[in-house]
C-alpha cells in the first residue's frame, strides 16, 4: 500500500523549469497519494516539502513519466509496508 510519493533533487543547479515538468506528470496522475519534493541541500541536509493539495494514483505510467525526468533512483513509493518491515513494492 502506497501512502505518498516522494520525488528527490538536488537542490544545486534546480531548475524551475524541471519543476515545472515534474508538475505536468503528476498532474495527468490524479489520485489518492500524497507528494514529497525532498531537496538535497549542498552540505548534504535535506528538506521535505509536501506538494500541497495534489495527490497521485502510482502507477506505472506515473514512474515512467517521472523517471526520464528525475532519474530513476530518485523516485520513492514509500507506504506502510515498510514501517513493518515488509520490502516497498515497486512498479
Amino acid at each position: 500500500f502506497v501512502e505518498r510519493i516522494a520525488i528527490h533533487l538536488s537542490a544545486a543547479g534546480l531548475e524551475e523549469t524541471l519543476l515545472h515538468d515534474v508538475k505536468a506528470v503528476l498532474l495527468r496522475h490524479p489520485g489518492r497519494c500524497r507528494v514529497d519534493i525532498v531537496l538535497e541541500t549542498v552540505d548534504g541536509r535535506k528538506l521535505t516539502v509536501e506538494v500541497g493539495t495534489m495527490r497521485v494514483e502510482p502507477s506505472r505510467a506515473l514512474l515512467d513519466g517521472l523517471e526520464p525526468l528525475v532519474g530513476q533512483s530518485a523516485v520513492e513509493l514509500v507506504g506502510a509496508a515498510r514501517r513493518a518491515g515488509v520490502p516497498e513494492p515497486r512498479f
